[in-house]
């Protein structure tokens, strides 16, 4: 018997809506890269929402995503999100990315990596 209501995912998704900027891994070609937005995070991985070049990420694919974490190290000192994982699936504008590994680095205000 199958349950389409049951939510199966092992961990816990957070609505958070942060810009986010993709780029297949070792990549530096400008012409595959895309910005966006993620729609929800967790440990296990990221449903981002790329209206444009969307097409140029496919499943199985690996990415590295960046965006700019909402908290402050210490209140103070802005941190970005750098998550390096495989897309599991693509549909329309949308595509769910599996976090291989992830780190959070220090920047500085208004600056980017």
């Amino acid at each position: 018997m199958e349950y389409p209501d049951i939510d199966r995912r092992v961990h816990q998704r957070f609505p958070l809506h942060l810009s986010v900027h993709c780029a297949p891994r070792g990549s530096h070609s400008a012409s595959s890269q895309a910005n966006g937005t993620s729609l929800n995070i967790g440990s296990g991985g990221i449903l981002l929402r790329i209206p444009a070049g969307i097409g140029a990420f496919e499943p199985g694919q690996f990415l590295r995503v960046a965006m700019e974490w909402p908290a402050r190290l210490d209140g103070k000192i802005p941190l970005r999100l750098v998550a390096e994982g495989k897309v599991l699936r693509v549909g329309g504008s949308e595509a769910a990315l599996e976090i291989i590994r992830h780190e959070f680095r220090t920047c500085a205000a208004g600056h980017g990596e």
